[in-house]
């Protein structure tokens, strides 16, 4: 599953560096930022340490969906998915 995607780098390079960026910090909750956009839908916002956006997740319906795709949250669910599995 596709959680972040990272558009409108002008050069190859910046693409790169901005690779580099979500790779680094993916799964520091702090970076992130939930945002309600003006149509009302909801995404999660990863910001590099300057709080420059560098990925961004599709739009969902509310804010508890965003909030699911969260580190923490996804880390969770993995956990729980293992406890299950292995009952």
């Amino acid at each position: 599953m596709v959680i972040l995607r990272s558009e409108a780098y002008t050069s190859e390079a910046g693409r790169d560096n901005g690779i580099v960026s979500i790779l680094k910090n993916k799964e520091n909750e702090s970076q992130y930022k939930v945002q309600r956009q003006e149509d009302g839908t909801w995404v999660i916002v990863l910001e590099a340490l300057n709080h420059q956006e560098i990925a961004r997740s599709c739009s969902l319906s509310t804010e508890a969906e965003a909030r699911e795709l969260l580190p923490g949250a996804r880390a969770i669910a993995r956990e729980s998915l293992q406890q299950i599995k292995s009952a």
